[in-house]
């Protein structure tokens, strides 16, 4: 039977995002040995008893390609899943952050990475309900209540009529702050209010918290106005640090490195731009598990890839709804990646067509160890 651009890509994927290994340690993405190689395709890159969960198999839904034992839950889809208002979910979903909700539940606090004019946009972020910034400006925030079982149980806005909320992060009193990746101002691009700020979601209530920093005279509806002391320009991500903690992964052109706040050092601990189209990773997120998970382009498709201690990778998950061809692949990627509070199940988003799932499988801590030598 002969092997497919998918079938090929499932097993590439570890050699595409391969990481050469810096000389770092303490990073192990663990999982049972004896990965294969049909047909002999990437042979040189495959070590028979490498770290990983094995070979992606092809989803019959054609969603989303996991290994063995595992499965997934779709918990929203833009216009398709209905919000409490009984609007369309809004699209492009983005950075997320994730808390503890109700009887082992997860909330999960969703950028929308929406810029421009809402007119532009078929589901932007619904305004009824919820604090407006900017009532021409397509994005914002939802909040997604999920049980403890993986079902949704609402979606709620937490904030719209803001810009080109691509991420944000988390703060250690649990909100959220989501960044405007735009520096469009009132007059340019349709908008009204000048773009480009910082704003903080609490996921536990149903509006945002009022953060002041405007003028007496820049009331917004429901009281919420840009944390204007962080500046305004093109944000990214953000990271509030109030103490010490040892590797904090921070990714940077395709390097992977450690902040240690206590020592202010910064060490390379993973390389992930060597060779394959447009391999460098476009996220990474610390897995509780043990290890990181990069999201990048393995072989023209979106993947999520398991980074072992010794830079190493091994496929976790493959974008089904990923078209074209390894030369020239359509747009689509991975973004958003978090796991619950409880680290039992990571949640993701296909950002196009604006589908959020949650993971499930035989995730377990495993050794920190390296590769046998040869």
């Amino acid at each position: 039977m002969p092997v497919t651009r998918r079938d090929a890509a499932g097993h590439c994927a570890a050699r595409v995002l391969r990481a050469p290994d810096p000389g770092g340690d303490g990073m192990a993405e663990p999982g049972r040995d004896g990965t294969s190689d049909p047909g002999g395709a990437c042979a040189a890159d495959v070590v028979p008893d490498a770290v990983g969960h094995g070979p992606l198999l092809p989803d019959p839904e054609g969603v989303l390609a996991l290994p063995a034992g595992f499965s997934y839950r779709v918990v929203t889809r833009a216009g398709a899943t209905r919000l409490d208002s009984g609007e369309p979910a809004p699209s492009r979903p983005a950075g997320t952050g994730a808390f503890a909700g109700r009887r082992g539940g997860t909330l999960l606090v969703t950028d929308h990475a929406l810029e421009g004019p809402r007119g532009d946009r078929p589901h932007p972020v619904p305004r009824a309900g919820a604090p407006v910034y900017d009532p021409a400006a397509a994005g914002g925030c939802t909040v997604v209540e999920v049980a403890a079982d993986g079902t949704p149980t609402g979606v709620r806005v937490a904030l719209a009529g803001t810009s080109a909320n691509c991420t944000g992060g988390t703060t250690p009193w649990g909100t959220w702050l989501t960044c405007e990746r735009t520096e469009d101002r009132a007059g340019r691009n349709g908008m009204t209010r000048d773009h480009g700020h910082v704003f903080e979601v609490d996921p536990a209530v149903r509006s945002p918290l009022r953060t002041g920093g405007g003028s007496p005279g820049d009331g917004v509806s429901g009281g919420h106005r840009p944390l204007t002391a962080l500046g305004r320009f093109a944000h990214g991500a953000f990271l509030v640090v109030t103490h010490a903690r040892e590797g904090s992964p921070v990714r940077r052109g395709g390097r992977i490195w450690f902040y240690d706040p206590r020592r202010r050092t910064l060490t390379l601990r993973g390389l992930l731009d060597a060779g394959g189209p447009n391999p460098a990773p476009h996220a990474v997120a610390a897995s509780p598990h043990g290890g990181l998970i990069a999201a990048g382009d393995g072989a023209g498709l979106p993947h999520l890839a398991g980074v072992a201690e010794d830079g190493r990778t091994s496929p976790l998950a493959r974008d089904d709804l990923a078209t074209g061809t390894g030369d020239a692949p359509e747009p689509g990627r991975f973004t958003g990646l978090v796991f619950s509070p409880d680290g039992r199940t990571p949640f993701v988003h296909l950002q196009e067509p604006g589908i959020t799932v949650a993971v499930t499988g035989p995730w377990r801590r495993g050794p920190h160890r390296r590769a046998p030598r040869r």
